[in-house]
């Protein structure tokens, strides 16, 4: 097994008690979508706002084109000072913490961290000690909340940034003093007059990062500005990630992999699967910097950790994409359609009439794992990690199965609320029981039923 491999495995951690399930009916359901979280969670791109503008116009319409108003966040109704200006539609209006937030949740002390600056970046993010696979970064929450799309405003001067300028502009001295010193201070790459808005709306979308509220129903994207996490800087590759809990309205930022002390955390603005060509015009266009990270240079050479075996990965992406860089062949025809080619080679492996063999399975998602650890994209593998799993499960393996659920146990970032709560209970009862998992002998009673047709 390659030494990545065996650094994942080892990264797993023990498991708190829980009680397992009373009852458990083994699955006969070949599609992914039986396997549970995380492979049957919608793609992350139904998870992003709209942009089209048909499509933005279309959750308008059925919200009610709503009005937007100012919601001031407080931990309690005896603070005096609040910690965030909330700009919200109507359906949000009364809920969440209605009661006061409450004490935000504790981030590691001391801070793993220090701001300071970073040569060619302004102020960034500095790990001031290593940190490990999946450690909590740090916890805080934001300062302003927008909402990822508005509605136009034509009779107002500045156009539509120009009215959401006026309402930050109302309730901004509402917040504590260090909040909006914090505010700020932070860079603002946004024109200061014109229809692009200016100070306060300029900061936010500079620093927004996006957040999503459940509750509702049409338009659950926002943006949020946060006191430090938003003075994380783009890499292509990132080495961090954020997870946003909207029932205590508190961004976590956790490491994507090892970090070094003196190294900069880094997270990802653009969507990684665009050409290199792509996200660039987009960073430029939104951020107006040019990204320098070794994933947007072709003339620097990457290569895999180890040799890859399965034809998916080792072959080149086709030579359709002969003119660009081989980062971006791999990031938009390979990672881009892994998935697919992943829920059909699932179906396919576990159907009596496979002609696949177990190590064929096996050997794609690990290589899925070496190239996406190439291309700093760890923040997408817990799927493979998971087909892993219940891969093992499949055949029997209960070893091999608790060593990938330990690894995706350490490793995921939970949804938040009760829904995360499940999802980690699930896999907390399949690793103490593996016979539980969704999986458990699809491959082997697959086998068998394939081995009665061929006699008869």
């Amino acid at each position: 097994m390659s030494s990545l491999l065996d650094t994942l495995l080892a990264q797993a951690t023990g498991l708190p008690s829980v009680a397992t399930s009373n009852t458990h009916t083994q699955s006969t359901d070949p599609q992914v979508a039986s396997l549970g979280w995380p492979l049957n969670r919608p793609p992350d791109s139904e998870l992003a706002p709209p942009t089209a503008q048909q499509d933005v116009f279309k959750a308008f319409s059925n919200a009610g084109f709503p009005q937007m108003t100012a919601r001031v966040c407080r931990e309690s109704f005896q603070s005096s000072d609040a910690f965030c200006i909330w700009l919200c539609y109507s359906d949000l209006n009364n809920e969440y913490g209605n009661g006061g937030w409450g004490p935000t949740p504790l981030s590691p002390t001391p801070p793993p961290y220090s701001i300071q600056p970073v040569s060619g970046y302004g102020l960034g993010i500095v790990a001031n000690r290593p940190i490990k696979t999946g450690e909590t970064i740090l916890i805080e929450r934001p300062i302003a909340i927008y909402p990822a799309n508005i509605t136009s405003n034509s009779m107002h001067t500045n156009g539509q940034w120009g009215a959401i300028e006026d309402m930050y502009e109302t309730v901004f001295p509402v917040l504590g003093e260090t909040e909006k010193s914090v505010y700020m201070e932070l860079w603002n790459c946004k024109p200061l007059t014109g229809t692009l808005g200016n100070k306060f709306t300029g900061i936010a979308r500079t620093n927004g990062l996006h957040i999503r509220f459940t509750r509702s129903q049409f338009l659950p994207s926002y943006a949020g500005v946060f006191p430090s996490i938003s003075r994380c800087n783009h890499c292509c590759g990132p080495n961090a990630d954020t997870s946003f809990d909207e029932d205590t309205m508190s961004m976590r930022l956790f490491a994507l992999r090892p970090i070094a002390a003196g190294e900069q955390v880094t997270i990802g603005y653009v969507v990684t699967f665009l050409p290199a060509m792509f996200r660039q015009a987009e960073l430029q266009q939104k951020y107006l910097f040019t990204c320098e990270c070794k994933h947007c240079k072709p003339t620097v050479a990457s290569t895999p950790s180890r040799p890859l075996k399965h034809p998916y990965w080792a072959s080149s992406a086709g030579g359709i994409l002969s003119s660009v860089s081989p980062s971006d062949q791999r990031r938009c025809i390979q990672i881009a359609f892994r998935t697919e080619h992943a829920q059909k080679m699932w179906v396919e492996w576990i159907s009596p009439s496979s002609k696949d063999t177990d190590r064929a399975f096996f050997d794609f998602h690990e290589d899925a794992l070496v190239v996406l650890a190439q291309e700093g994209l760890e923040h997408t593998r817990i799927d493979h990690i998971a087909y892993l799993a219940h891969g093992c499960a499949a055949l029997g393996d209960a070893d091999g199965f608790k060593r990938w659920g330990n690894v995706l146990i350490s490793l995921s970032a939970w949804t938040h609320g009760k829904e995360g709560v499940l999802q980690m209970k699930a896999w907390q009862d399949w690793v103490r029981e593996p016979t539980f998992s969704p999986a458990w002998g699809l491959r082997v009673r697959s086998k068998a039923k394939g081995k009665q047709k061929c006699l008869a």
